[in-house]
């Protein structure tokens, strides 16, 4: 009769490295108040994983706190079980990254394997969700930028037998937050290194079903992907506050995370910001090829998300525990305003242009008609604005509000044409203006200002007799100081 070896981690009440879950099945540790593991004592547990239990001890030489996991009875004469929990002491001792757990010591007591590690004052992701549901964004994606950031030192450590260290095991319960928004990454039981072969037996499946990667599953090497394909869920769950593969039974979660099924980030949540579905979205990849393929490239993606925020990622994290405040990963109002000040920008740039190239006729024109010599000469129409007097050589402005005149069905912008950019005239032009001013004094009954105007027209002549372009202006000032000359 052929054996069933198959043999599936899944998440159980009560198993947390750290006490940080509630659980309403009792849960039976073998140590007690007291035990002696090397320089530690045990103080109270903390909490039992599938292989070992978690207890806070205090050492005795130093004074400080450590957390002691010890192998669990049923494991202890286990070779396989024994051989992998001591691997984790060896893998994880060449460690030494912020943000994962360090490991003091491993040796054995009264034939019971244990590790002394570092003890983390935090709780477990698990039981964030528990007690606050989904995530922002923000938040979110600060706890997976330092996830894949120590998943980067991780996986390139140059380490004994290795180049580096796959977790095999992102969940939740593995991921420690701590009251500084700081995350530790704990429980490599697991976890092999890169350049050595999958140590499981045919038919083993190691891991979390829920977390667990299509490789994985299948039963075949898990790299470094694999442990972003797990950062991925993680992710997912911490956005909704449900895991992207869920099914009633086993066969059916691992048809779906083969297949690849599960409810995109929009259609739980429409409101989630696209870039951040798009990384979710190719971290769910069921072929390995086609997701994120470094920690490195993964943790870059996260910080362009971050620092839109303008704060470090713990920040981010401590202000949330703390107030439940977070930031807006895309500030979707900021965007909003800066979306109309560009509008009103363009807006106000056309209007100028437009304006400008496209003046009333009777604003185009200085003169109605040429002054010939012969005949009676009319009066000039002339702008008010140039018949004040303006100093020799400076230039006269002339508002264009034509458009605002030519938009009547906007008559609520006629007052601001009065404060509408202006258009400058060349000198020549400005010029001519002032002696067609002095002139037209003269026509209407001034005669004493005769010498002046005819000066005028001569000083003009002379001035600007060799410039192409003021020859329009030229021609009529000699026809105009024919006039006087005759007159």
């Amino acid at each position: 009769m052929n054996q069933d070896k198959t043999r599936i981690i899944v998440p159980a009440q009560g198993v947390d490295p750290y006490q940080t879950r509630h659980s309403s099945v009792p849960v039976e540790f073998e140590e007690k108040k007291g035990a002696c593991f090397g320089d530690c004592v045990i103080e109270h547990p903390l909490g039992m994983g599938g292989a070992a239990a978690v207890y806070l001890a205090k050492h005795q030489k130093l004074e400080v706190l450590r957390a002691i996991k010890v192998l669990k009875g049923q494991f202890r004469n286990d070779s396989q079980f024994k051989k992998r929990f001591l691997k984790e002491a060896k893998l994880v001792a060449g460690l030494d990254h912020p943000a994962i757990v360090r490991i003091h010591t491993v040796g054995e007591a009264d034939g019971k394997p244990f590790i002394e590690m570092e003890w983390i004052d935090g709780t477990s992701l698990r039981r964030l969700f528990e007690e606050r549901g989904a995530m922002p964004p923000a938040v979110a994606v600060a706890i997976a930028e330092q996830v894949a950031h120590a998943l980067a030192y991780a996986h390139t450590a140059p380490i004994a037998d290795g180049a580096g260290v796959v977790h095999r095991d992102i969940k939740p319960e593995n991921i420690l937050v701590q009251k500084d928004g700081r995350i530790k990454l704990v429980d490599f039981g697991i976890a092999r290194t890169m350049e050595s072969s999958n140590d499981t037996v045919a038919g083993t499946i190691i891991g979390t079903l829920h977390y667990m990667s299509p490789e994985q599953i299948d039963g075949r090497n898990a790299d470094a992907r694999s442990d972003l394909y797990s950062l991925s869920v993680v992710l997912y769950e911490m956005l909704t506050g449900f895991a992207p593969f869920t099914a009633a039974t086993f066969t059916a979660i691992i048809k779906k995370i083969s297949e690849g099924r599960y409810v995109s980030l929009k259609r739980v949540n429409p409101r989630t910001a696209r870039i951040v579905s798009d990384i979710v979205r190719k971290g769910l990849r069921s072929q390995a090829e086609e997701r994120f393929q470094t920690a490195t490239e993964l943790s870059e993606a996260f910080r362009a998300l971050r620092v839109r925020t303008r704060l470090d990622p713990d920040q981010i994290v401590r202000e949330w525990l703390f107030s439940g405040k977070a930031p807006d990963l895309v500030n979707t109002r900021k965007r909003i305003r800066y979306f109309v000040y560009a509008c009103l920008f363009a807006g106000a740039a056309g209007l100028y242009f437009y304006a400008d190239h496209n003046p009333r006729a009777e604003e185009k024109a200085v003169y109605t008609q040429p002054v010939m010599a012969d005949s009676a000469v009319p009066i000039v129409p002339v702008r008010d604005t140039l018949s004040r007097a303006v100093p020799q050589g400076q230039e006269t402005i002339i508002p264009s509000q034509s458009l605002v005149r030519k938009v009547r069905v906007f008559p609520k912008l006629k007052p601001i044409a009065k404060n509408m950019p202006r258009q400058v005239q060349s000198p020549a032009e400005t010029r001519f203006e002032q002696a067609a001013a002095l002139d037209q004094r003269y026509r209407r009954g001034e005669v004493e200002l005769r010498d002046a105007v005819r000066g005028a027209w001569q000083t003009y002549i002379k001035e600007y007799s060799k410039d192409p372009a003021s020859e329009k202006f030229v021609s009529d000032a000699k026809k105009r100081l024919l006039y006087i000359i005759n007159n």
